[in-house]
Order: C-alpha cells, then sequence, then structure tokens
C-alpha cells in the first residue's frame, strides 16, 4: 500500500499507464457510477482517474479480504520496503514459506531504494493537489494517510 497521491502523481507521468486511453478503454473496466461522476466533475482529469485507479485497487483488496483469512493476507507498505528493505523481504519471504540467503541479501543490498512519496507535493499545483485530498480522503483515512497535506509551507 502506498499514498494514493504518490500513485496518481506516478501514474500520470508514465506514458505506459493505460488509463491515458480512458475509462472506457482501460483494463480496469467501467466505472462505478459515484466515480464516473468524480471523474465526470473533474472535466475529466487524468490525475483524477490515476486516483481513482488507486481508490478501485483498494476497493478489489477490501472485498477479498473478507474472502481469505487474516493469516493469508500480508499487507506491506511502501514506506516499510524502502526504509526497511531486507526486513520488509524476510517478513514477505517467511509469510510465503521462503527463506532468504546470502546472494538474495547482497543482491537487495546492492539496491538503492529511495521514499518517493514527497514527490506529488513538488509535481503537482496547489489545485490539484486539494483536488486529490478531496476524492481519496476516505480511502486516504483508511490507510493511515490522513495528514491533509498541501503544498503550502
Amino acid at each position: 500500500v502506498r499514498d494514493g497521491r504518490s500513485v496518481a502523481h506516478s501514474l500520470t507521468n508514465i506514458g505506459f499507464w493505460d488509463g491515458w486511453k480512458g475509462p472506457d478503454n482501460w483494463t480496469f473496466g467501467q466505472l462505478p457510477e459515484k466515480y464516473r461522476t468524480e471523474f465526470n466533475l473533474s472535466n475529466q482529469s487524468y490525475l483524477v482517474l490515476a486516483a481513482i485507479q488507486w481508490k478501485l485497487t483498494l476497493d478489489a483488496l477490501n472485498n477479498s479480504r473478507c474472502k481469505i483469512a487474516g493469516d493469508d493476507l500480508l499487507e506491506i507498505r511502501y514506506e516499510d520496503f524502502v526504509e526497511k528493505p531486507i526486513q520488509t523481504l524476510k517478513i514477505a519471504l517467511n509469510f510465503s514459506g521462503l527463506r532468504s540467503n546470502k546472494e538474495f541479501d547482497s543482491h537487495i543490498n546492492s539496491i538503492k531504494l529511495f521514499n518517493n512519496n514527497h514527490k506529488w507535493k513538488k509535481g503537482l499545483s496547489e489545485e490539484q493537489a486539494e483536488n486529490l485530498n478531496i476524492i481519496l480522503n476516505s480511502h486516504l483515512n483508511q490507510y493511515g494517510y490522513n495528514e491533509v497535506q498541501s503544498l503550502k509551507p
């Protein structure tokens, strides 16, 4: 799980995101009515569509939780992974019934990871940031990203 504002900003900065085709032609299927309304009220903003994609993904995760035993689901937060990749991956390996080894640890240690959750603050206008805070509010709160953040100092 990652901050939805960061996800939306990242998606709109990659050319291969299939949201550029619009919600009638992307792989996420038709938008539920409430999300279609949000998209239309945003003047069909691609940034809002990317935010809706994040919400759709988390909605699907939440709908699946009731079908999966609690100990059969592992949730990893982006921030934990980039801050402590070895420890986080060892938890994931253990959860999966796999083991780490020195080669694995060495390879992971050779990869430099950076927490880029702040990039949206520099890459979006004040209006865009405010729109994301409003559109994503309930999902951000549900996943502990409840600080309404703006670009103002």
